[in-house]
């Protein structure tokens, strides 16, 4: 059964200070199989929707550390996470926003395939982590604002 209601985690990353801090909005939503009904948590405790945690690789029930990781490259910034090309039933989007009012899609993933950017000046880069996994890191580089906020979306 294909579901249509979207899952997200939020990564808000404030960049000012030279400090950044990252926090997790988790909506609740249906998972997909083998993941749960309500991916509002994973039960290991990490607080990443089971959807999610399908996505990227990791297993509801244990606790993984930094799945998603939010950084700042040069003045910009970054999220790594793992894209698994198997997952053949998802559409991955990176959505970006100044003021988490409105969200602009910088990056997307559709049905296992490599993530191109939406936008100019976004930056994909996968690389191989072994057969069955590759590490993406996807940059926003359209912004200069001091405040700036990263999700991940993930529909099936």
């Amino acid at each position: 059964m294909k579901h249509t209601l979207p899952l997200h985690i939020l990564l808000p990353l404030l960049m000012t200070s030279g400090k950044m801090e990252a926090l997790a909005q988790l909506p609740a939503s249906p998972g997909a199989e083998g993941y749960g009904s309500i991916a509002t948590e994973g039960r290991g405790g990490d607080d990443i929707p089971n959807l999610v945690e399908y996505a990227i690789g990791t297993l509801p029930h244990k606790n993984e550390r930094n799945p998603i990781t939010p950084s700042i490259a040069g003045s910009h910034l970054s999220l790594s996470f793992d894209r698994l090309p198997a997952r053949t039933d998802l559409i991955i989007t990176v959505e970006a926003s100044s003021t988490l009012g409105l969200w602009t899609p910088i990056a997307r993933s559709t049905a296992g395939a490599p993530f191109t950017a939406l936008i100019e000046g976004v930056q994909c880069t996968e690389n191989a982590v072994d057969a069955t996994r590759f590490r993406v890191t996807i940059t926003d580089t359209t912004s200069s604002e001091t405040q700036r906020f990263l999700r991940i979306h993930v529909t099936n």
